[in-house]
């Protein structure tokens, strides 16, 4: 056993575990650009570093948006179980089927919005946090003073933010792919001074030799949250059915309790995918203007090159063309006899 204590030992002090957890310390770090672990890599570490801030506002968070959320959400399930019964029945009513599933429809877009909404709100939080907290994330910042939080900017972005990805939602794979446009967002209104419109446009710029990390980063936070919410209500599967064993009726606390215990589990890991924005920050900002020098430089030669092509023409043009000797007619050396005047040219004239 002591062979193994000393092998572990000597394992955790290597130089590249070491480094590994240090990393934050180098602000050079963030300016370059980073691969999907490694954003994975910086964004654990931020959220180890902020840790039980992250947990209390997340989890504070997700009980607020789960409460605004939570009569929608009942209300969803009630039409639900009237869209069942409709539908097993022995003459079911087309129109009032139809009535109950465009309902059902329109609540859950609602539904979807809220929650956008409120997530969008926390990732601006997180991000604004980590800046202003973190001493690496400094090379990021336009001024080195505290960076203020855009309360009225969040509120009028995330509507927008939520509306958009709401209706996206609404066909398969879209939303995906919106939301990968869309991603940059939250870090841009706190770094950036820009417009509403400007944010989205910059966001979607942003996405250039990006897109793998971006729907990487989509993925696995949506992973991530849709484990820790089952992992929550297992939880609560669990005393439900201890409290149910020796008879105790959970009643009204049973979904205080289902909210509590799946909020917690999610504001665990929820921070992460708001946190990969600003691994990946300055690798896209850096792609963008690459992309832009280059487009900049093609346009450049291709107005060089129309350019060059027209004095090569007109070159062209005062070399082949000469005048006609009786009325000064401009034409062609391989011409006979002038096109106005009917004079013959002669072959002197030609190779003058």
């Amino acid at each position: 056993m002591s062979n193994v204590d000393q092998s572990l030992q000597s394992s955790l002090s290597e130089p590249s575990l070491t480094g590994a957890m240090n990393h934050l310390q180098s602000p050079s770090d963030w300016l370059g650009e980073a691969s999907f672990g490694q954003g994975l890599q910086r964004s654990i570490s931020l959220l180890k570093h902020q840790f039980r801030w992250f947990v209390l506002v997340f989890f504070m968070g997700g009980i607020l948006i789960a409460v605004a959320a939570f009569p929608i959400a009942a209300i969803i399930t009630n039409l639900n179980t009237f869209i069942l019964n409709e539908i097993f029945a022995i003459q079911p009513d087309i129109f009032l089927l139809f009535s109950l599933l465009m309902q059902s429809l329109v609540l859950g877009l609602f539904q979807n919005f809220i929650m956008l909404f409120g997530v969008f709100v926390l990732s601006v939080s997180a991000v604004h946090r980590v800046l202003n907290t973190e001493p690496s994330l400094r090379v990021l910042k336009n001024q080195q003073e505290a960076l203020r939080f855009p309360i009225f900017k969040t509120i009028a972005v995330g509507l927008v933010f939520a509306t958009i990805l709401t209706l996206a939602g609404i066909i398969p794979f879209v939303g995906l792919v919106v939301y990968g446009l869309l991603f940059f967002v939250p870090i841009l209104l706190v770094l950036e001074s820009t417009s509403i419109g400007g944010a989205f446009s910059l966001s979607a710029g942003l996405r250039r030799r990006h897109w793998q990390r971006i729907l990487g980063a989509i993925v696995l936070g949506y992973l991530l949250v849709l484990f820790a919410g089952t992992l929550g209500q297992t939880f609560y599967l669990n005393i439900e059915a201890i409290a149910t064993l020796y008879g105790i009726p959970l009643g009204v606390l049973g979904p205080v309790l289902l909210i509590l215990l799946t909020q917690f589990t999610i504001a665990m890991v929820a921070p992460i995918p708001p946190l990969f924005t600003i691994a990946f920050y300055a690798g896209a900002m850096g792609a963008r203007r690459e992309t832009q020098h280059k487009q900049y430089m093609r346009r450049i030669q291709r107005q060089q090159w129309a350019k060059a092509r027209l004095i090569s023409i007109d070159e062209q043009r005062s070399e082949s063309a000469m005048n006609c000797p009786e009325c000064g007619t401009p034409i062609r050396l391989d011409t006979r006899f002038c096109t106005r005047c009917g004079t013959k040219i002669e072959d002197t004239g030609k190779s003058s």
